[in-house]
């Protein structure tokens, strides 16, 4: 249902655009707003990895990588929103925790014992590691998010078939 309702949207927007817009569109850059478990999943990957990375200009760093990865833009640019001005504080305080224990366990917090560049060090790590996992784990969990509600369309249609055999 969501699906035809995005499809529907990206048609609208399509229809708008100038002849060799909507060229280039049907040409080059057509996975750009594709809605497939691939070019979703890559989106919310790009969208999330750049959401951690750039506090600022995150959604245009996330729609220029889109291309070069085969993602729909369109979600890449909404995935960029799990960080916002009310998520920020406590994305930098667990990114502070985390980054200040990778430091700790790997003998590198001497390096930056005193001054500011220990707390940025840390942060810096920490947003590293957010940014990753959270693309891999978004990039997972809409792959699994999509095989579960396929998989469940197709025992609908095999329920409703032997239903209407018997």
């Amino acid at each position: 249902m969501a699906r035809q309702h995005v499809q529907r949207l990206i048609a609208a927007l399509e229809s708008r655009l100038p002849p060799r817009a909507r060229a280039f569109v049907d040409a080059k850059a057509r996975h750009l707003l594709t809605v497939n478990r691939r070019t979703v999943a890559r989106g919310v990957a790009i969208g999330v990895f750049f959401g951690f990375v750039f506090p600022l200009g995150q959604i245009p760093a996330a729609v220029l990588a889109s291309p070069f990865v085969r993602a729909n833009a369109l979600v890449a640019a909404l995935a960029t929103l799990v960080t916002n001005p009310l998520t920020l504080p406590a994305i930098y305080a667990g990114a502070f925790l985390v980054g200040r224990e990778a430091l700790a366990s790997t003998g590198l917090d001497a390096l930056f014992a005193a001054g500011p560049h220990s707390w940025a060090a840390a942060i810096v790590i920490g947003v590293g590691a957010f940014a990753v996992g959270g693309a891999v784990a978004g990039f997972l969990i809409v792959r699994w998010w999509w095989a579960r509600s396929v998989r469940a369309r197709w025992a609908a249609r095999r329920a409703a078939r032997s239903a209407a055999t018997a």
